[in-house]
């Protein structure tokens, strides 16, 4: 039981000096810096933040824009998969007669 009390009290003991040093770092590197060093690092921070947050922003963005442009040119190839190359549309055969008669004209 004792070597386990002098090993608990061996750890407490390291582990208290290491958070003095820490502690002793951390006042010291604070006493350091004034206000404006503080204000240009959190404001550096807040713009590196929301530089990365419009980058994710942008690339959501743009990944649904190719998606809703990869859907539109299925659902074209699935009409035109659906249209018979002998028979066109009515549609087709009325723009097709529009356009020879402009170029007639002109």
């Amino acid at each position: 039981m004792s070597q386990i009390h002098n090993w608990f009290n061996n750890a407490l003991s390291t582990f208290t000096s290491w958070i003095t040093y820490v502690w002793a770092a951390l006042t010291g590197v604070t006493a350091v810096l004034s206000f404006q060093d503080y204000t240009f690092i959190i404001g550096t921070v807040v713009g590196a933040v929301c530089a990365v947050r419009t980058y994710r922003i942008n690339r959501a963005e743009k990944l649904a824009s190719i998606a809703a442009m990869q859907r539109r040119t299925d659902l074209y190839a699935q009409y035109l998969d659906r249209i018979d190359p002998a028979k066109p549309p009515a549609a087709l055969e009325i723009v097709e007669s529009a356009l020879q008669r402009a170029s007639n004209e002109s």
